[in-house]
């Protein structure tokens, strides 16, 4: 208790100070430091030194303070790593500032950065959809969220887009008025709107078979190449729609918007409307509630968590709010275009929304899965966004944790197939076996 009154009280002195669906790869953005060393007893440093990058002891010190305090009371995920991975986010920020108190330098915010990456994050793995924003990432993170909320109408999204107006934010990403004022256009909702036909197909067709086995492949779900890919698959289903089989191949996708599925691939080749139902719960707080009030949420009650009969007992009283999300996938078309057999190819990298679209795949049967157990976290909405106080570096989190209707969590129970690989077979290689 002492000790989250002092971050409490820390969070509360960094306030009055003034202190204002896409899957990633890391990339080093500048040269990796030398592996942290303990310092010796005659090099150690004086308290509170000016660092080479401007900033103080103190101040990365409290940057820490105010994550542990967001991740604490926002974050739902960090049991779930903790029983994935054995990594306990609390140890390795304890950790992070005996690194601090005892570092000779940190040449910059970005040297910052990289140990927070490398001692926090990355051992983290992404679960949660826990990440940073990196510095050649922020601009092009920015306009997507700005040039939907200013030029496509999302509204709610201006609270991604505050996260990064504040000037440590604006300094750490080299971002600008016109990043917030006028963000390039980067999201094509419309067919004919003049913008998605300029973009270069990223699903791929191919016929295995003439008249027998067809394949697709699409390595990202990202709305830039929704509008596109659609249109190239319409046509593709057009060419096999007598077929026996389709294989649709998102092995190695690693999500982009939950929309890409049901619109460009469900759709088209179903005759009905078809139905999911998963829980989402919420720890109550007022960071996660600046991003996500918009919704309507219930809080949870004792009859609920009895019929939840898989949720992790952690989660009891810690999990104030939930809501329940009905998907409806409608059909495009009177009759669905493809008449033949579906199957669909999954892996461990499918994560966000390819995970989504492999839960609501098999929530509603519309293929058979056909390879080895998803990545997980493809039942929720948009990351959160934090940015720390002093060095102005971003993170992000899942602040909602999606379960299924018996309380499994996605990313702790990711979607399973309906058949794995065989012995010394890829899935690929494994749907051929079956087919032939």
């Amino acid at each position: 208790m002492k000790r989250l009154l002092l971050i409490l009280a820390i969070f509360i002195f960094a306030a009055c100070g003034g202190v204002n669906n896409e899957n990633y790869i890391y990339e080093e953005p500048y040269e990796a430091e030398q592996p942290y060393e303990a310092a010796q007893p005659e090099t150690t440093p004086p308290l509170n030194p000016v660092f080479p990058s401007g900033r103080t002891r103190a101040e990365y010190l409290e940057d820490l303070d105010f994550m542990e305090y967001i991740i604490y009371n926002n974050f739902p995920f960090t049991g779930v790593i903790y029983r994935r991975l054995g990594f306990d986010i609390f140890e390795a920020i304890e950790n992070m500032r005996h690194i601090v108190n005892t570092r000779l330098l940190i040449s910059s915010d970005a040297a910052f950065l990289h140990l927070l990456r490398t001692n926090i994050f990355e051992p983290a793995q992404h679960f949660g959809h826990f990440g940073l924003i990196t510095p050649e990432w922020g601009r092009g993170f920015l306009n997507t969220y700005a040039d939907l909320a200013i030029n496509h109408d999302y509204t709610h999204l201006m609270t991604w887009v505050n996260t990064f107006n504040n000037p440590t934010s604006r300094s750490f990403y080299g971002l600008a008025d016109a990043d917030f004022e006028n963000p390039e256009q980067r999201i094509f909702t419309e067919e004919g709107d003049g913008g998605w036909e300029n973009i270069a197909p990223n699903a791929r067709t191919e016929i295995l078979e003439e008249g027998r086995i067809a394949l697709i492949t699409i390595p990202s779900m990202s709305a830039q190449f929704m509008h596109r890919d659609a249109a190239l698959l319409l046509d593709f289903y057009r060419e096999i729609a007598d077929f026996e089989h389709l294989i649709i191949d998102i092995r190695g996708n690693g999500g982009g918007s939950s929309s890409f599925w049901p619109y460009a691939v469900m759709g088209p080749n179903i005759d009905e409307t078809l139905y999911t139902k998963n829980y989402l719960f919420m720890m109550e707080h007022e960071h996660n509630l600046s991003f996500f009030g918009y919704f309507e949420v219930s809080p949870v009650n004792e009859d609920l968590l009895d019929g939840l009969i898989y949720l992790h007992p952690e989660n009891h009283g810690r999990l104030d709010l939930y809501r329940i999300r009905e998907g409806t996938i409608h059909p495009r078309f009177d009759q669905g275009i493809f008449r033949g057999k579906i199957w669909m190819l999954v892996d461990r990298h499918n994560f966000s929304a390819a995970e989504n679209a492999a839960d609501i795949t098999k929530q509603t049967g519309f293929a058979t899965l056909v390879g080895t157990t998803t990545g997980g976290d493809g039942i929720g909405t948009d990351p959160a966004l934090v940015a720390l106080p002093n060095s102005g570096i971003v993170f992000r989190y899942s602040a909602w944790y999606g379960t299924d209707i018996y309380g499994r969590n996605n990313q702790e129970f990711p979607t399973e197939p309906d058949i794995p690989n065989m012995p010394g077979k890829d899935a690929l290689r494994t749907v051929l076996y079956l087919i032939n």
